[in-house]
């Protein structure tokens, strides 16, 4: 599989994830509570306790692991080892690598894409010899953007905003997408 096909396949597991009616009810009840310092927030381990039983029933995954370690290069980084969220593979594809999967949960669009950023600092310094992720896909959900620069743009202005703040990595916009998740106020964005 080439990296933009593993990205489809990712994505397509992501999409069908946020479909699933008891996910969408418990999405609507993290948000509504009536007092907004009310709401339930960092529930990130959650949706990976059910991203992780949703894979393990995917008749297209062969495998997957959650909180997998790896050693970093202390060239790169002060940090002995960095954490990955996910790393899966497809059914029928090499078994000496994976595709590592980060999510992230935050309440705006420019905190989640910083968040995510981040985390590919996080996995860039792992070590060389370490490495079988052949590819890394980044999952965010944030509610609404409340930061006056991107508050009112349009998926497609903030395509742009995040490519644009990207810092060194060049984000290719096949590879990036937003979309809302159906029957809640809860958005997606995944590069």
């Amino acid at each position: 599989m080439t990296v933009k096909q593993d990205g489809e396949f990712v994505l397509s597991l992501v999409k069908d994830f946020f479909k699933q009616k008891d996910i969408v009810e418990k999405l609507k009840l993290f948000n509504n509570l009536k007092e907004e310092d009310d709401r339930i927030r960092g529930w990130e381990t959650w949706w990976q306790v059910e991203f992780a039983l949703y894979l393990d029933r995917h008749k297209k995954v062969a495998e997957w692991g959650r909180e997998c370690s790896y050693d970093c290069d202390k060239r790169k980084t002060d940090k002995n080892s960095a954490t990955i969220d996910f790393w899966l593979r497809k059914k029928n594809c090499d078994t000496s690598s994976f595709i590592g999967i980060e999510f992230k949960q935050a309440w705006s669009f420019s905190k989640t894409i910083r968040e995510m950023l981040n985390d590919i600092d996080k996995i860039c310094a792992i070590r060389d010899s370490d490495d079988d992720l052949r590819s890394l896909w980044n999952v965010g959900v944030y509610l609404k953007d409340i930061q006056h620069k991107t508050k009112n743009l349009s998926n497609k202005e903030k395509i742009d905003y995040l490519k644009d703040n990207s810092g060194e990595y060049e984000l290719t916009e096949s590879c990036i997408d937003l979309f809302d998740i159906k029957g809640t106020e809860f958005k997606v964005v995944f590069f």
